[in-house]
């Protein structure tokens, strides 16, 4: 019984809501306040890095299975409009 209500818990804490899909956040509690994909501890400084490296979308997808293209074009995107000015 305690072993199925965690599976359940931990699969609760692990879905992701549509408004977070494509989003990047910063919360003082995780990642050392660093940007992340919105509903996970994914720094977007690492996906912008295999980005930089060459590797496509569908391959940071394959690196990273529980995130969307609209999460990875985020954080790709992600700060470009600073680094522009």
């Amino acid at each position: 019984m305690v072993v199925s209500d965690t599976r359940r818990d931990v699969k609760a804490l692990s879905t992701r809501s549509e408004e977070q899909i494509g989003h990047i956040e910063k919360n003082r509690y995780v990642a050392h306040n660093a940007a992340v994909v919105s509903g996970t501890r994914i720094p977007v400084s690492a996906i912008q890095h295999f980005s930089e490296d060459g590797f496509t979308i569908e391959q940071i997808l394959s690196e990273y299975p529980t995130l969307s293209e609209a999460d990875v074009r985020a954080a790709i995107s992600y700060g470009q409009e600073e680094k522009a000015a």
